[in-house]
């Protein structure tokens, strides 16, 4: 062999020893036994809403695992990952209004959002399963993929998991852009989330598998906010509530209540005084 080609030799098994070896170690460290959690019952489950709207320490014995923009696809693949080191026997999910709309479709794709979606979803990602439902940016997901695999260990690799998030402040002035944000130009027709609908059903379904509650859960939103809502997600959210209503799934469908201003962090979302407030509301329902 020449000095040549043993170089090439050298240069080449180097980085394939260092990656295998790597990415050898990073399964380990990534098995759900790994998972930095313990058993509780009541699972909170969902993006922002139920992420500040929802304090766990006011409930009997609860952990909130929510992260901010959530779609209901990586709630499932979170709830199917966690469940055995939580074994919960009550699963809230937040599911409101927003989620029905289309943009949820897009996080895998829109360069905005994919880069973060791909990093909370990597290690529990079924992309398979929804490659013909929605666009997916298959090569950001595999440089995240590799880059988050391969290079170097990584000691806590469960970056979908949320946690409670207090927020203190009051600031109403934002209807326009939330809307905007959550359901596009009013002028504009948009279809519905195709995976939104579809991924909260798997979650019933998932549920009611292992013999686990699922309470499915709306939280109060500002009046402004929820009065210009598009009327047609009114009535597909209320056609999807009746459906889980007429299966004896509970379905606390609470946007429309009525909270005062000052117990808003923002025009969706509850500051930490109201979420101490709805928190108690729903312990008690829930007993």
């Amino acid at each position: 062999m020449s000095k040549f080609s043993k170089t090439l030799f050298l240069f080449t098994i180097y980085p394939i020893v260092h990656f295998t070896f790597i990415t050898l170690v990073n399964r380990q460290l990534s098995l759900p036994s790994n998972l930095p959690l313990s058993e509780s019952k009541t699972l909170i489950i969902g993006d922002s809403h139920t992420q500040k709207g929802l304090n766990p320490k006011l409930f009997d014995d609860a952990i909130n695992l929510s992260q901010s923009a959530e779609p209901m696809v990586i709630s499932y693949w979170k709830l199917k990952f966690v469940f055995d080191a939580i074994q919960p026997n009550t699963v809230i999910i937040g599911f409101g209004r927003h989620k029905i709309s289309s943009n949820q479709d897009r996080v895998f794709y829109d360069k905005r959002t994919s880069h973060e979606f791909f990093r909370r979803s990597y290690l529990i990602g079924d992309f398979d399963k929804i490659k013909d439902i929605i666009k997916i940016d298959f090569l950001s997901f595999y440089f995240k993929w590799v880059k988050r695999n391969c290079l170097y260990p990584q000691f806590n690799p469960f970056y979908f998991l949320g946690h409670y998030e207090a927020s203190k402040g009051n600031d109403l002035c934002n209807v326009r852009e939330k809307l905007q944000n959550h359901f596009g130009s009013p002028n504009i027709e948009k279809p519905y989330s195709k995976i939104g609908m579809m991924y909260l059903d798997s979650m019933i379904s998932f549920c009611e598998l292992h013999d686990v509650k699922p309470i499915i859960i709306s939280l109060p939103v500002y009046q402004e906010y929820y009065e210009r809502i598009p009327n047609d997600i009114h009535v597909v959210y209320d056609s999807i509530k009746n459906k889980f209503q007429l299966k004896n799934v509970e379905f606390i469908d609470r946007a429309n209540d009525y909270f005062v201003d000052f117990l808003f962090y923002d025009v969706d979302h509850l500051n930490i005084d109201g979420a101490n407030i709805f928190s108690e509301e729903i312990r008690e329902i829930i007993k």
